[in-house]
């Protein structure tokens, strides 16, 4: 967990463990550490984390858990942890063609693509296995949902299983939905506009990271835009820009312009 980013996104008025829906963009840079960030945080606020990735593969997540303080081995011996393999599985069973039943991800596609009742079907069975085993809030991840998109399903597809993940973590559980999506065309990907338009309207947190507008720096790696809505109106009530630097084992946060580096 990075405590200046922790202080930076944590709302006072919400408790981000119960009820809470957050949405993570990236347009043209890694915002992979605001993932690493909220798995150790929900951790240790005793959650039950359940994290679908399509990016990396657990070992990764080990890896820099363990440099930041943050044992997923530890957390899933105590059934704290879920891990889903989206990255290779998922790749698999979309570019075969031929079902074998051994990959879980088979049971999820329908003519070559992503089912979006079926892919339901398969996350709900795990999050209220996870969910029936203990009372702890629980946590369900999305590293980058607009994979979806490339492997060929729909935006409305794709909508639509955000929206049954909203139904079933949020409202059925009183837990937390944290989606992550990937921006880098920005208007020129009308499809990954769409879906992150749709999580900017609906997240009750949007953080949104980008390339600084001057281009590389060694000493500042991005812009981090911090937006809370109103959770009725689901209009923006506030707003926080801040610049970071990461190293291996934390994220320093400062306002823009105010890096050591441009002073």
């Amino acid at each position: 967990m990075f405590t200046e980013l922790k202080n930076l996104v944590s709302n006072p008025n919400h408790c981000m463990s119960s009820k809470y829906f957050i949405g993570i963009t990236e347009k043209k840079v890694d915002g992979s550490f605001l993932i690493h960030h909220f798995l150790s945080y929900f951790l240790k606020e005793n959650c039950r984390v359940i994290f679908l990735s399509f990016r990396q593969a657990l070992n990764h997540f080990n890896s820099v858990g363990n440099k930041i303080g943050n044992s997923l081995s530890i957390a899933k011996e105590q059934g704290n942890f879920c891990f889903i393999e989206g990255l290779k599985s998922l790749a698999q069973s979309v570019n075969n063609g031929v079902l074998c039943g051994e990959n879980p991800w088979d049971q999820t596609i329908n003519n070559n693509l992503v089912s979006a009742d079926k892919l339901y079907m398969m996350l709900q069975s795990k999050i209220k296995d996870v969910s029936f085993k203990s009372d702890k809030n629980v946590v369900f991840i999305i590293d980058d949902i607009s994979t979806l998109l490339d492997t060929g399903t729909t935006v409305v597809d794709t909508l639509a299983v955000v929206q049954y993940l909203q139904h079933l973590i949020i409202q059925e559980l009183g837990g937390t939905l944290i989606i992550g999506t990937n921006d880098d065309m920005g208007e020129l990907d009308d499809d990954k506009n769409i879906l992150k338009n749709y999580l900017h309207h609906s997240v009750d947190l949007c953080l949104e990271v980008s390339g600084l507008e001057t281009g590389y720096c060694k000493d500042v790696h991005g812009q981090l835009t911090v937006s809370w809505n109103n959770t009725v109106s689901r209009e923006k009530i506030n707003q926080r820009v801040a610049q970071y630097k990461l190293t291996d084992k934390n994220c320093a946060i400062f306002a823009s312009g105010m890096s050591s580096a441009v002073l």
